[in-house]
């Protein structure tokens, strides 16, 4: 029950910080910081979605982790685009939001190989 709180509560986030206008004035303090950013976020997602989703079927739980994480990732690009006059979409925001999708699902499985979860 705590982690389906926690991938709820994790959505929502995400959902926000997606949507919401940026304060940053175009300075970035290391260069490209808002794809890790969204690596950091998918990880978490894909990650989060594995300890709720958890199946015997390992290959049915990671594959779903990853694509819905990713799917996610997407409509939140697209929202970006259709609703947010202060973001933009960006298909390197994709291209992170996958390599976090499955950063977290590999995190997930090594912690589970090495019996932490």
């Amino acid at each position: 029950m705590k982690a389906n709180l926690a991938l709820a509560i994790w959505i929502i986030l995400v959902t926000m910080a997606s949507l919401m206008p940026l304060d940053n004035n175009g300075r970035m303090m290391i260069p490209h910081q808002d794809k890790l950013v969204h690596i950091f976020m998918y990880a978490i997602m894909a990650y989060l979605a594995l300890k709720v989703h958890w199946h015997n079927n390992k290959s049915i739980s990671y594959g779903l982790a990853i694509i819905l994480s990713i799917l996610y990732g997407c409509l939140m690009e697209y929202a970006q685009l259709l609703f947010s006059e202060f973001r933009h979409f960006d298909y390197f925001d994709i291209i992170a939001n996958i390599i976090g999708s499955m950063m977290g699902s590999l995190i997930y499985y090594f912690k589970r190989q090495k019996g932490f979860l």
